[in-house]
């Protein structure tokens, strides 16, 4: 049986038993009240709390099934847990954990009680609420509604069990279609910048290859976008494709062409019409007459106007920007459901090389103990920040580099959360990845305690990239096997705050949580010895571990792409929609530090 845990200890097999369709259940964890709405000042105006069943005559729970384009977008800025809903529904297996079956407003079984799954900082809990919804006084829900039948109810309620986690709808407002997605999967992001001058070379475009066709077989969710046009809405181009758009990667597949083999790309623009690519590969295309009939059955090539093409892999390496990836861990792959609604994980992959191998450690930055910030001024501070060691052995399967893939992802807990009692959401944030030296006996430190190591025991392997303060950071490696210590940290010192630190790799590793600090610390301890700051940057890793990376200076990131997952709404973001939060909140800040 899977671990899922009630959250509130509310349980909703016990608490159903106890209501009935003349008894319906009323939540007192979140109430049919205002605070269920704000946490600040702010006030909609007409706004009452109905049972659905009171509205809608005929309302369902689901009807026809759960498809991308039910969700609509209603009056808060939660776009991108609109779009990360949206994404959840092609895949059945994931949608079947977030939403169990067997539920319904039917009157044999409705108590006015209904149950969603999120993956919360390590575990999935099972989320309660009764079905009182806030409507406008003319019938129309306030928040996300569908926009085809308005007596399906899913949605809604999907998003109110959501709500009830961040603490009100209010709080829902800004972020990421990611943060929906890892909430919904228990996965990590992934993201890569395709047509960048740094990173524009045949072993980058391999490389990125590599990783798309890994991450398809592990069925991970894939999208894709075009950098906007600051002065053009979701312009689109000669060639079909859209600025500014979120595209889903739906089917990756090698084909054998009479000019060689082609690895092809299935992008689905969530539009759903008639704007498609139109070069290489699409749907009336010349290039499938290279291409035999039995290939194209398979592949289920077609001249629909469905939003739904194919291009090469060169073609989408040279048009799209961002490549992005949901990685799903070893308990997201799959679900099977009894009749009482319990659970069983079950493995897609009957080949275990296709499942990710994940390790995990809650951690917390403690002020005056734990929380020595990026370094500066003193030095020494930032060796105070927790410590945790990966002993990579195995290299990866077929990687005639010998190397080993480890995934790193560093999430803040309870951002959402710290807003609603007036706090910053999110610290700026960092880890950096380092390699013990070969002849440095890591035994010794596990035998006296967990000592930590430093500087003189260690060489420069990575970062996740400057200080920031988004809610997750993440950074790929790709290193040859020995013990490696990583060390997360915030950019001020004695930031109070909690986290949780993950790593995917493909192999099994072991790891540990170093928390013995050394007294007396030596300048060689908290030093490296090159002087020339150039020199210590410039051999910081980049994504894959083996080019320059470059350290950017503080800049805010960008928030007008239109998301990586497709948007029910056209008119609407898909990744990130601001409402009316702060600045510092629309658009997260970088800051550089160095610290040697």
């Amino acid at each position: 049986m899977c671990d899922i845990r009630p959250y509130k200890n509310q349980d909703y097999e016990a608490l159903k038993s106890k209501h009935n369709s003349k008894d319906l259940f009323v939540d007192p964890e979140f109430p049919a009240t205002s605070k269920s709405i704000y946490h600040s000042g702010k006030r909609l105006t007409d706004v009452q709390w109905h049972r659905p069943t009171t509205v809608f005559r005929k309302a369902q729970f689901v009807i026809d099934g759960f498809q991308r384009g039910d969700l609509d977008q209603g009056e808060i800025g939660n776009c991108w847990f609109i779009a990360g809903s949206g994404a959840v529904t092609l895949n059945p297996d994931l949608l079947q954990r977030v939403v169990p079956s067997n539920q319904s407003f039917d009157s044999a079984a409705y108590a006015g009680i209904f149950h969603f799954r999120f993956w919360l900082y390590g575990y999935w809990y099972d989320v309660v609420i009764d079905d009182q919804l806030p409507f406008h006084s003319d019938g129309r829900l306030v928040f996300c509604r569908n926009k085809k039948d308005k007596n399906e109810m899913w949605a809604p309620l999907l998003e109110k069990a959501y709500a009830k986690i961040c603490g009100s709808y209010e709080a829902m407002e800004g972020g990421f279609t990611t943060d929906a997605l890892i909430d919904m999967t228990g996965g990590i992001e992934e993201a890569f910048e395709l047509n960048n001058a740094s990173t524009a070379n045949a072993e980058f475009k391999e490389r990125v290859k590599r990783v798309l066709w890994q991450a398809y077989l592990r069925k991970s969710m894939l999208g894709c976008s075009i950098t906007a046009d600051p002065n053009v809405t979701e312009a689109r181009l000669s060639n079909g494709l859209v600025k500014g758009h979120a595209y889903s990667i739906t089917r990756v597949a090698d084909v054998t062409t009479s000019s060689g083999p082609v690895t092809l790309v299935r992008c689905l623009n969530p539009w759903g019409n008639e704007t498609e690519w139109n070069g290489k590969y699409s749907d009336n295309s010349n290039a499938w007459n290279e291409i035999s009939d039995e290939e194209k059955e398979e592949l289920g090539v077609n001249a629909i106007n469905d939003g739904e093409f194919w291009m090469s892999f060169d073609d989408f390496f040279s048009n799209f920007h961002q490549l992005h990836i949901c990685h799903r861990g070893p308990a997201s792959l799959g679900t099977t459901e009894d009749d009482a609604g319990s659970c069983t994980w079950t493995n897609l992959f009957r080949d275990d090389k296709l499942t990710w191998k994940e390790e995990m450690f809650h951690g917390e930055w403690v002020p005056g103990s734990t929380a020595g910030g990026c370094g500066q001024p003193n030095k020494e501070n930032y060796w105070i920040n927790p410590q945790y060691l990966v002993r990579l052995s195995m290299i990866d399967d077929d990687d005639d580099e010998n190397l080993c893939t480890m995934i790193v992802a560093l999430m803040q807990k309870e951002t959402r959360q710290r807003r609603l009692r007036g706090l910053e959401g999110e610290d700026y944030m960092q880890f950096r990845v380092f390699k013990i030296k070969g002849g440095v006996n890591v035994q010794d430190n596990i035998e006296q305690g967990n000592l930590k190591f430093y500087m003189n025991q260690l060489e420069r392997v990575g970062a996740s990239g400057s200080y920031i303060n988004r809610r997750e950071v993440t950074k790929r490696f790709r290193v040859p096997p020995g013990d490696y210590i990583i060390i997360p940290s915030t950019y001020d010192a004695d930031k109070p705050g909690k986290f949780l630190l993950r790593m995917f790799t493909e192999k099994q590793a072991d790891q540990a949580q170093l928390d013995q600090d050394k007294e007396d610390l030596t300048e060689a301890d908290v030093f490296f010895q090159d002087e020339n700051i150039d020199v210590l940057f410039g051999e910081w890793s980049s994504l894959f571990g083996g080019d320059e990376e470059e350290v950017a200076p503080p800049k805010p990131i960008n928030p007008d792409i239109g998301g990586v997952f497709p948007s029910p709404r056209p008119d609407l973001p898909s990744n990130f929609d601001g409402g009316d939060i702060n600045d510092n909140e629309m658009y997260p800040q970088k800051r550089f530090c160095s610290i040697m």
